[in-house]
């Protein structure tokens, strides 16, 4: 089991630092717990550098608040969420894909978001291609359509320069001038593209600015214009028109719809007068001219487009299929050929379902085939493909059916990406959200999602019985912190294994859960074909089955269905506290812990899973105050006392803040000669509106929430300064001791010996005046740790004492190895000595074990004469009780220090 944890832990870690995703997790105020290799190298930062800061550190502000929003939107609803988030870092902008959860602690509380993202940059510069290259080559086919239109009347060549010297040609031959010169526009200017008559000079680079001269003058002017003689008209600004001799010119503009194309114009080296016929024949020309011209300059374009777009799509980081009307492949790029393995020779001419689709793929496929038929644009599905050497990979498609101007569907075009990388980190992601780390078990929200089908199931059957079952391990936390966390995960995982084993010796089955049948499944249009959606299983013969689940740091919650009666469950809870307090072999260190188990059974009519486990919970919390159970049942009426409890709790907390506690003094006296020794001081809670609160009432409350520590570390201090105070006042009545209680929580503490140095450096006590009693029970095996820690407590100069000793899981034979001063005998054998000679046997036995090891003894309890008696013959040094004084208060405590009477008669001496 051993190596087999570690080996699973080494696979986690391994899987979590090489993934090239990014997984991380955030407390609720957004700063980093927890960074994997990916985000480290994102940041450029080690990882140490990442934990404990907020987004605000490594991006833009409007950045931070944004991936900031996200999350808290995401804490706010409990719900995963998969979100885009665009980030500037390492001067590029980066595009993520953030699938983030929400984090819980033991209590089910949301205590942060738990998250993996992945780069999409890519993915997204891709779609952007896609949406404008499908853009394009709509475009595209309605300028091929134009073109084929107006070429179809013009001359057969799209060639620009030769339709320009054609068109020119014709036009000077049919208004009979002696030159001709086309200029086409080129933003602001126009410039000759083509002459007649005119020595080849001339056009090598003439152009002239739009609103300049006589072709600008047209150009600006959308008019025809005509100059009898140019010699001698001052619109003519250009040398080059006066040497050639020309006298009269006639242009007009080419225009197409409004839009200038360019300038035609023609020349006589003769004064030639102006003709109306000879304008109106050139208009018309020009205009079919620029027809002419926009066709083959749209064929041009057409032509670099085509190429340009050929080029994007054997680029592209996407695959892009390319099928015609029977959807037979006609083009195939690079980045589908690595994607599937076969090249574009390959796959030209061939069905898809010959190359890379599943047989049983073909009615999904089928159904896609009639949506793109229709028209429909298939935005998104998922599908499993086989590439050419026969591997399966998840592949995210997007289908589009291409049409051309007349709204027909000529070709399909289909854009695919291998997501299988992404797809595993998703569930790997989803599994982290929904199983324990150390045990593999589920977790608490997985449980209630089963919880929630039983109760479901339970509503059409009255008579399905269910049980929910809560175990907590106790004294697993002081296992954790004498022992280490290793230790501790491995007593949580043999514990998980012991609970199961239980199951499966009473026939109860275990259900299976499925994260693809019983999560929440990505939204798509197709169900993936090869892994197909399994349906909660429902056997007809309804045999007993179970879901154990870690619900908390040291709780599980289990789920019993089908049930016959009620014992099926007590039956079950019955084995599993006997197996858990079997020893535990852990590094060869024997642990012993136990259980406390609460029932809920189906009975109490719950309609939501939470209610059920908190009245388990609750059944829990009963049997640890009922103390000698081993399980117990809920009862409704349990639920007002729990929420009493939590009302105590919350008063509890107010209470440190308000300073509402009190020390008592009970007074600790000398058997020999009835003198006071020394007082143990004792806390009490006078509540602002209940009065005394019983500390049984209050005690456990405050050590299970913690705040113990908080109400040790009070009491410390005060009797610490109460004693100081008292030795200036009464100094010829010391030396007196006081003994100071502290709790397992705040053995288990860091810092626990400097804190107590500190109090006793503040209040000047003299430390040998002080004894620490910790009780028996909080004392675990680990000996050597123990020792170490009492040994700790012993350089502070302060004496050691054992509290209600003989009612742990200490042996007699370890205390020659501890440091202890005294042992305080629990009052448990003093009630009983006297009426019972094993009681009696005991209390002799630890009396004489006591002086061997050079301690003293106090008896706790004492409430009779008889014993006393007993006491003082068993040579039993110091007493406490109710037969000497009760606790009191400190005025109390002072005038018994003061009046220094004899807590024992003479009487009494008399009769030993």
């Amino acid at each position: 089991m051993e190596f087999s944890l570690s080996q699973s832990n080494n696979i986690l870690r391994a899987v979590i630092e090489d993934t090239t995703d990014a997984i991380f997790i955030k407390d609720l105020q957004g700063r980093y717990l927890f960074v994997n290799a990916a985000i480290a190298k994102i940041f450029g930062k080690p990882a140490g550098e990442i934990v404990g800061k907020d987004d605000t550190e490594f991006f833009a502000l409007e950045t931070a608040r944004k991936i900031m929003e996200n999350d808290r939107r995401i804490i706010s609803s409990g719900q995963s969420e998969s979100v885009e988030e665009i980030v500037f870092i390492n001067n590029n902008t980066q595009v993520y894909l953030s699938t983030k959860n929400v984090y819980r602690n033991s209590q089910g509380e949301i205590i942060g978001l738990i998250g993996i993202a992945r780069e999409i940059t890519d993915r997204k510069q891709a779609e952007e291609e896609r949406l404008e290259l499908v853009k394009k080559l709509s475009q595209e086919r309605e300028d091929l359509t134009a073109l084929s239109k107006v070429t179809a009347n013009a001359v057969s060549t799209l060639n620009l320069a030769d339709l320009l010297n054609i068109l020119l040609q014709r036009i000077v031959e049919v208004i009979k001038a002696d030159a001709g010169v086309i200029l086409l526009k080129e933003g602001d200017r126009i410039s000759v593209r083509a002459t007649i008559g005119i020595e080849a000079e001339v056009r090598s680079g003439f152009s002239v600015a739009i609103g300049q001269g006589f072709a600008g003058t047209i150009a600006a002017s959308h008019q025809p214009l005509y100059i009898e003689d140019v010699q001698a008209n001052p619109l003519i600004i250009s040398p080059i028109l006066k040497q050639l001799n020309i006298r009269t010119m006639m242009g007009v503009p080419l225009k197409r719809n409004g839009n200038l194309v360019g300038v035609l114009h023609v020349d006589w080296f003769k004064i030639h007068p102006f003709s109306d016929r000879e304008l109106h024949l050139l208009e018309i020309t020009a205009e079919r001219c620029a027809m002419a011209i926009i066709n083959a300059q749209l064929y041009e374009q057409t032509k670099q487009l085509q190429e340009s777009l050929q080029l994007q799509i054997e680029r592209m980081p996407i695959g892009c299929i390319l099928k015609d009307e029977n959807f037979r492949i006609i083009d195939w790029n690079p980045t589908a050929e690595k994607i599937f393995g076969y090249t574009k020779q390959e796959a030209l001419g061939k069905y898809p379902e010959q190359l890379i689709n599943f047989p049983g793929a073909r009615p999904v496929i089928q159904q896609i085939r009639q949506q793109l038929e229709a028209g429909k644009m298939i935005d998104h599905n998922l599908m499993e493909n086989i590439t050419k050497d026969g591997r399966v990979i998840i592949c995210e498609w997007h289908n589009t059916p291409l049409k051309d101007a007349k709204n027909q569907i000529i070709n399909y075009l289909s854009m695919v990406q291998d997501v299988t990388d992404r797809k595993q980190a998703e569930k790997k992601l989803q599994h982290y959200a929904y199983y324990d780390p150390i045990t593999g078990l589920p977790n608490r929200t997985l449980f209630l999602k089963r919880l929630e089908e039983t109760i479901n199931l339970a509503k059409h059957n009255q008579d399905n019985l269910f049980a929910v079952l809560f175990l907590n391990l106790d004294r697993f936390q002081m296992v954790k912190f004498s022992l280490g966390h290793h230790l501790a995960d491995r007593l949580l995982v043999n514990a998980a294994q012991r609970i199961k084993n239980c199951l499966q010796n009473r026939n109860f089955s275990f259900f299976d859960v499925d994260l693809e049948s019983n999560l929440t499944q990505e939204n798509q249009n197709f169900p993936n074909p090869i892994i197909g959606i399994n349906n909660i299983v429902k056997n007809s013969s309804n045999p007993k089955k179970s879901l154990v689940a870690q619900v908390g740091l040291d709780e599980f919650a289990i789920l019993l269905t089908n049930l016959r009666e009620t014992s099926n469950a007590t039956q079950i809870a019955d084995q599993i506290y006997q197996t858990l307090s079997y020893p535990f072999d852990l590094d060869e260190q024997e642990v012993f812990i136990s259980t406390s188990i609460g029932i809920a059974f189906s009975s109490v009519g719950y309609q939501q899973p939470e209610d059920y486990l908190r009245a388990a919970d609750t059944a829990m919390h009963q049997t640890k105050q009922l103390s000698k159970t081993r399980y117990a049942v809920f009862e409704p009426g349990w639920q007002t006392q729990a929420i009493e409890r939590l009302q105590l709790e919350t008063d509890l907390r107010r209470a440190i803040e308000r300073k509402e506690f009190q020390v008592y003094y009970q007074p600790i006296v000398s058997i020999k000669n009835g003198k006071l020794i020394g007082f143990e001081a004792l806390v009490r809670w006078h509540h602002s509106t209940r009065g005394w609160v019983s500390p049984g009432e209050f005690i456990p409350i405050a050590e299970e929430t913690g705040l113990i520590s908080l109400i040790d570390r009070y009491v410390l201090r005060e009797a610490c300064q109460q004693m100081v105070i008292w030795k200036h006042k009464f100094p010829e009545k010391f030396p007196l001791t006081i003994s100071v209680n502290l709790s397992a929580a705040q053995l288990a503490q860091l810092g626990l010996i400097e804190r107590i140095d500190q109090i006793l450096q503040e209040t000047g006590i003299n430390r040998e005046s002080l004894k620490i009693e910790i009780t028996e029970s909080n004392l675990t095996e680990n000996c050597a740790s123990e020792i170490v820690m009492l040994q700790q407590l012993k350089t502070l100069g302060i004496q050691l004492s054992i509290d209600d000793f003989g009612t742990g899981y200490s042996s007699l034979a370890r205390l020659h190895q501890l440091p202890i001063d005294t042992l305080k005998i629990d009052r448990s054998f003093i009630n009983q000595m006297v009426c019972d000679n094993e009681s009696l046997e005991i209390v002799r036995t630890i009396i004489s074990l006591a002086h061997i090891l050079q301690m003293d003894v106090i008896a706790e309890g004492v409430e009779t004469t008889e014993q006393l008696l007993q006491l003082q013959s068993l040579e039993c040094e110091y007493s406490q009780g109710f037969l000497f004084s009760r606790p009191v208060d400190r005025q109390t405590a002072e005038t018994l220090i003061s009046d220094n009477n004899l807590f024992i008669s003479e009487n009494i001496n008399n009769q030993q």
